[in-house]
């Protein structure tokens, strides 16, 4: 579940509980809980990303941070966060490692659309995506695995 609050500092062993008679069963439970922070900047996650093509050799790109978010941000990212990608041309394989790629692209965006241009329309698209922290690189979230769509 995603977090919206910022948390500042470190606590363990929180306990809450929940108690609640009636009169039937009653209802009680003990939740202790472990939070901190992650360190400033660093990007835990892989983006989640959706590729459609919607013609004219244009992809329309969504990336999200969970599942449970019902659709991309299109506003901009948090200050010097941003989508990286790369692509693989036609014709081509995909790397091993996505930084053996030669085309590196970024986005300020959640959502947007990459031109492949219609000379390409038919052709797969091979593509890693990831969160890139700009201000600090050593930060960056983890690549995902290759997807590939076909270019309509």
């Amino acid at each position: 579940i995603p977090y919206l609050e910022t948390i500042r500092g470190r606590a363990k062993n929180v306990e809450g509980k929940h108690k609640k008679q009636t009169g039937g069963h009653g209802q009680y439970g003990v939740c202790y809980i472990n939070m901190e922070p992650t360190p400033r900047g660093k990007i835990p996650t892989i983006p989640i990303v959706e590729l459609l093509p919607i013609g004219g050799g244009d992809l329309k790109c969504g990336c999200r941070v969970t599942r449970d978010q019902t659709r991309p941000n299109k506003h901009p990212l948090a200050d010097g966060v941003e989508v990286q990608y790369i692509w693989v041309p036609k014709g081509e394989m995909p790397p091993e490692k996505p930084e053996d790629a030669k085309h590196t692209l970024f986005s300020k965006k959640a959502q947007f659309i990459i031109h492949c241009g219609p000379g390409n329309a038919g052709e797969t698209f091979w593509g890693f995506f990831r969160w890139a922290n700009l201000s600090v690189p050593a930060n960056s979230g983890q690549w995902s695995n290759a997807i590939k769509v076909v270019i309509a």
